[in-house]
């Protein structure tokens, strides 16, 4: 019994401790409200943190994200610029800066700053689904379909790329701009037969990228 008082003790003398330190880190106080969608709250400390502490890269993506949560993307542009004025190779501010250009419409910006992170960190989904979206609302699609094979090479099993290659290949063939289909049929029915059987992507997928060329 005594034991167990002593450990109930103690574990609330940690928690008040741990509590106290929050109330003095407005920078995890600033994680905790981003994380709870209070994005008005977030902003606000991470400013307090950057009038106390200083401007560090951390702080000022974190206030950067916050700004374009709340749609003042002008706001949000100058924070991460300013963060990597700091460190130039911050990959959340270099993340924000590219998601803040395609969010305003920045085409030929966001696709310079995704085609930079695309080619560092292939591994990371979401960089490669907005480079593919800065390019489609571009209509880069010249620059689409290397995208796609090249990702295709490292991911055969990828439906959803799959999909999207053969939806590239009918919008190209669907061009009334006077010039020729781009790509003939049989390939367009070939990367639709992909993606519907994902057991044959992997044989498709060698065979579809052997044979498209430029």
């Amino acid at each position: 019994m005594l034991k167990n008082l002593i450990d109930k003790v103690f574990n609330l003398g940690r928690q008040r401790e741990a509590t106290a330190s929050l109330d003095r880190d407005p920078f995890g106080r600033a994680k905790t409200a981003f994380e709870q969608r209070n994005y008005e709250e977030a902003a606000r400390l991470y400013l307090l943190d950057i009038e106390e502490r200083g401007d560090s890269p951390e702080a000022l993506c974190g206030l950067g994200a916050a700004e374009a949560m709340l749609n003042n993307h002008a706001a949000a542009e100058q924070r991460f610029n300013e963060a990597l004025q700091r460190a130039p190779d911050h990959l959340n501010a270099r993340l924000g800066l590219a998601n803040i250009k395609l969010l305003t419409k920045q085409h030929d910006e966001s696709i310079r700053l995704y085609g930079a992170l695309v080619k560092e960190f292939p591994e990371i989904p979401s960089i490669q689904k907005n480079y593919q979206k800065a390019l489609a609302e571009a209509a880069r699609y010249a620059d689409l379909e290397p995208f796609y094979l090249d990702h295709l090479s490292r991911a055969p099993n990828d439906a959803d790329a799959w999909a999207a290659l053969s939806s590239l290949y009918l919008n190209l063939n669907r061009l009334e701009d006077g010039r020729p289909p781009s790509h003939p049929v049989w390939l367009v029915r070939r990367s639709t037969r992909c993606w519907h059987s994902i057991a044959a992507m992997s044989t498709c997928g060698v065979e579809i990228s052997e044979r498209v060329g430029p």
